[in-house]
């Protein structure tokens, strides 16, 4: 036996759900021209339906559903990209924690014009 008040609370689950949906929507547009943002979505799946034994009939359902609910919000991103830049930023702090040393070098040295160990050190890894 189902609840009075069941077709209400339905009816509230939807209207809160999308009520987020469109909170995140704005959220959305109203970061649109934010360096970095990555657009958010909402992702809604049905609320755990009642299950009833005595509903196992071929002529009524077998459960009761309860309306929806937010399953998660996700951003989207490009995934590939974000690998990338997480490859270049690795790089980058290859370089800048190597470049001191390098110059260090190059002051010990003293090499002066293009035959520098630096410009050796960049050729072998142009070539790698």
């Amino acid at each position: 036996m189902t609840s009075t008040f069941s077709g209400i609370e339905i009816g509230k689950r939807g209207v809160v759900a999308h009520q987020q949906a469109l909170n995140t929507t704005g959220h959305n547009l109203s970061n649109a021209s934010t360096e970095g943002y990555s657009r958010q979505r909402v992702e809604m799946s049905a609320f755990e339906p009642i299950y009833l034994p005595g509903l196992n009939r071929e002529e009524t359902p077998g459960q009761l559903g309860q309306g929806t609910v937010i399953e998660r919000i996700e951003r989207i991103r490009d995934q590939l990209l974000d690998k990338r830049i997480i490859a270049q930023a690795s790089g980058e702090g290859y370089w800048s924690t190597r470049d001191p040393y390098v110059r260090m070098m190059e002051q010990l040295y003293l090499e002066v014009g293009d035959n520098s160990m630096r410009s050796r050190m960049d050729a072998i890894n142009a070539i790698n």
